[in-house]
């Protein structure tokens, strides 16, 4: 009799532990982001819960592994940084909306004096001062796809990441930053294996590979989470260069 007992113990026991672990298994959530005024593309979806992350496509398309109860964070260029805590509802939808901000900047009011209501006149007398943008828009245009992309206005955006990561160099971090882990293993924890097969084109069996490949010496700085962005260009165009060299091996 005692040792039915024990068996049923340890049965019920058995039972509420893959219970458990099965409640907490992360699927697959398939999600868009929009906004009432403009269209975002390439955004960066962090799972702050588990630490990885991944990358929304043009049409702000993700996919990200989660389960009821983590964090999302989403970020970049033009909405406000998002914090979205998942409930189980979310994923019984096809497709998981996420509505987002638009990061308008509000400058400060200008008072203009002596003006006399004729435009004509008021423009001759004000002093204008040209303003010269922080990026080169014709280095940016020039990158517009050519094709059926340039009929819908597509721009690579890839370009731009450099544009702002070339302008974010300038500004000198004077403490050091040293990751806890080394750049594949960390690059690997990052980035889902959507961001390395669908943004950089690298095949997912080529990615240990891949990021042997792309380790540089010094790498730290790059791992800070200040820098994603040095970081996704970097890796950008390490895998156009990888992608030609295997190219030129299999020939």
């Amino acid at each position: 009799m005692k040792n039915s007992n024990r068996i049923l113990f340890f049965t019920v026991l058995l039972f509420a532990i893959t219970a458990g672990a099965t409640a907490q298994q992360r699927e697959l959530l398939k999600g868009k982001v929009i906004t009432d005024s403009v269209s975002v593309s390439y955004l960066t979806v962090q799972n702050l819960t588990t630490g990885r992350a991944t990358v929304t496509d043009a049409e702000a398309v993700f996919t990200i592994s989660a389960h009821a109860g983590d964090t999302l964070f989403f970020s970049g260029m033009p909405i406000r940084d998002l914090k979205l805590v998942l409930k189980k509802a979310d994923f019984k939808e096809a497709l998981f909306v996420v509505r987002a901000d638009v990061n308008v900047i509000m400058l400060d009011e200008v008072v203009v004096h002596n003006l006399t209501g004729n435009l004509a006149v008021d423009s001759k007398r004000s002093n204008i001062a040209v303003y010269k943008p922080e990026f080169d828009t014709r280095q940016i245009n020039k990158d517009i796809i050519s094709g059926g992309g340039a009929a819908n206005g597509s721009m690579n955006f890839i370009a731009i990441y450099k544009m702002v990561a070339k302008n974010k160099s300038k500004i000198p971090d004077t403490k050091p930053y040293v990751s806890d882990k080394p750049f594949t293993v960390k690059v690997r924890e990052l980035y889902e294996d959507e961001f390395f097969v669908k943004t950089l084109k690298i095949e997912k069996e080529d990615i240990p590979i891949f990021l042997q490949y792309c380790a540089p010496q010094g790498s730290d700085w790059l791992l800070n989470p200040k820098n994603e962005l040095q970081l996704i260009t970097y890796l950008t165009d390490k895998s156009s260069a990888f992608l030609k060299e295997k190219t030129f091996r299999q020939d």
